[in-house]
């Protein structure tokens, strides 16, 4: 089972070295967008289904924050789980983000293996909620 990722950053390097370089066909994901604010991302999901959202903390227009406590409103089965992947460390940005129900809040000097048992467990879960899913019918 394939999910369906986005990746949120203004940084155009990081965005587009994180899609191309890091391995996730091998971990069961398909990077389906790059984004450069939170905006973005919002109006790409009227009409995509997306499963994981990978966001920066700090960008322009409409920051990770802002967009994590809009798609907070929305129902859970149309909620994409939420990791922000930042290289601010600030308490407060980690707080808000587990509020407005991120699963992860990754900084950016993390190790590539972490990185992997990370997205490993995250698919893992996704493959939970589904299976739960379709037992209940």
């Amino acid at each position: 089972m394939s999910y369906k990722l986005v990746i949120v950053d203004d940084e155009k390097e990081i965005s587009n070295g994180f899609a191309k370089y890091f391995p996730w066909g091998q971990l069961g994901y398909m990077v389906i967008g790059q984004f450069q604010n939170g905006k973005e991302v919002l109006h790409f999901l009227k009409n995509h289904e997306t499963d994981v959202i990978v966001t920066d903390v700090l960008m322009p227009g409409m920051n990770g924050l802002e967009m994590a406590k809009e798609l907070s409103l929305l129902s859970p089965k149309k909620k994409p789980m939420l990791v922000f992947f930042s290289a601010y460390d600030e308490f407060k940005y980690a707080q808000q983000a587990m509020e407005y129900g991120a699963s992860q809040y990754l900084l950016k000097s993390i190790s590539f293996d972490d990185l992997i048992d990370v997205f490993t467990t995250i698919k893992d879960k996704l493959d939970e909620e589904k299976a739960e899913f379709i037992k209940m019918g």
